[in-house]
């Protein structure tokens, strides 16, 4: 039997956490990411070739980044306010840019955007908080939410505008969708299997 002295475990743990950067240094590294995305996607909207030319010109992909950093967050309410802030910085990087490069930009355009930032920014983050370390049931609400815009955009793509777009391209994002639900899906399986183990555990050691 190995002895582990308090204080020893103590200091693993407290070590372990000041490793880990700050909520704060979270934020401002998951908005400069999200600030570089938005002037890439302006850009890429005139390099990408016609059948990935979707890539910069749907909110899929802003979604997947704002959900993506929000989920380095360890809390809820820290991952909702990154989701808004990565929401944010993608719409000011990307007309900010297309502003400097000489084409209008439509304030109402732009205000439109940013609301749309604030009220969907949060609900990703939440999303992600809760596919991070949620339990079964919110983890696979979390996941399911991004699969099921990933999978309704690849459906609104396909009936809308498949006329002027690459058809594969909609197709893909709904392929994607549909692994994320599946992946998600799988691991709240996995998370309540591990749940009902430990509740075992202490039952039988008790």
């Amino acid at each position: 039997m190995r002895l582990e002295l308090p204080g020893h475990r103590m200091g693993i743990a407290a070590s372990g956490d000041a490793s880990r950067p700050s909520p704060s240094a979270v934020l401002l590294s998951s908005a400069a990411v999200s600030l570089a995305l938005g002037v890439l996607t302006a850009y890429a909207q005139g390099w990408l070739p016609a059948g990935a030319a979707s890539l910069a010109n749907s909110a899929g992909t802003w979604v997947v980044v704002a959900f993506v950093v929000s989920a380095r967050m360890r809390r809820v309410r820290t991952a909702a306010v990154t989701g808004a802030v990565s929401l944010l910085a993608l719409v000011l990087g990307y007309y900010v840019t297309d502003f400097l490069r000489g084409f209008g930009v439509s304030l109402p355009t732009v205000a439109m955007w940013a609301m749309l930032a604030v009220v969907v920014g949060p609900v990703l983050g939440v999303c992600a908080g809760w596919l991070r370390a949620g339990p079964p049931p919110l983890a696979a609400i979390g996941g399911g939410f991004l699969g099921a815009l990933l999978i309704a955009e690849g459906w609104y793509g396909l009936h809308y505008v498949a006329a002027t777009t690459s058809v594969a391209y909609w197709w893909a994002e709904i392929g994607a969708g549909l692994v994320v639900v599946c992946a998600t899906a799988f691991l709240a399986k996995r998370r309540a299997g591990a749940v009902r183990d430990a509740r075992r555990g202490r039952s039988s050691s008790a």
